[in-house]
């Protein structure tokens, strides 16, 4: 088998920065648009049975358990909106992206998506932050004793919301790293292997030049 990899918004010979869904190894995600980032995890965690059994599923990456962190500043101004610290926040895969809060919150038609990290009403101030889709599951695993349905309007989901997610879902075709690994052992021959380096061709130009001159 044969494998290239092609980047065409990068100049030739660099690699660029991309961020990727660790269960669907096949996909790149764009952060021109954080939300659609954020968007594609919020499928996982609803509808993917892989997911569905984690802990706290980072919405960044899906990654669970503490793993990662997320915390939100404030800018200044009575007026500033509330986004992601990119400073203190922590995402395993490196997918974290600056998400502004007051957009982001909001479900529309081209945007269904109102997965954002929050503060939760019972933890102390200046805590991490809790995931809106994870804060059902975090009050009553770590707060008990308080009665979740008092902060239910904090982390129901609109029937409308869920099913046109659940439409995207369906309908986006992504090779899954268990598709990937039903596969079996993939053998590829040392005469079709590709090695990807930065500057590649200024490389073989280098090694030509130095062995011309050893003649």
């Amino acid at each position: 088998m044969c494998f290239i990899c092609k980047d065409n918004s990068a100049p030739r010979g660099s690699v660029a920065t991309q961020h990727r869904c660790n269960l669907c190894p096949s996909l790149a995600l764009t952060v021109k648009s954080p939300r659609k980032l954020v968007e594609h995890m919020a499928q996982h965690v609803l509808f993917d049975c892989e997911v569905l059994t984690c802990q706290s599923p980072c919405g960044f990456c899906c990654s669970g358990g503490n793993s990662c962190v997320v915390f939100l500043s404030k800018g200044r101004g009575a007026k500033a909106l509330q986004t992601v610290d990119m400073a203190k926040t922590r995402c395993k895969n490196g997918n974290a992206v600056k998400l502004s809060m007051k957009t982001a919150k909001e479900s529309t038609a081209s945007s269904p998506c109102s997965n954002v990290p929050i503060n939760c009403p019972l933890c102390p101030s200046g805590s991490a932050v809790v995931w809106k889709y994870n804060l059902e599951e975090h009050l009553v695993d770590v707060h008990p004793i308080g009665n979740k349905d008092e902060h239910k309007h904090l982390y129901s989901l609109a029937p409308l919301e869920r099913g046109a997610l659940k439409v995207i879902w369906t309908k986006t075709p992504r090779w899954t790293a268990r598709r990937l690994r039903d596969l079996g052992e993939i053998k590829v021959s040392e005469a079709h292997s590709a090695r990807l380096a930065l500057g590649y061709d200024l490389l073989i130009n280098k090694l030509t030049e130095i062995l011309l001159k050893k003649k």
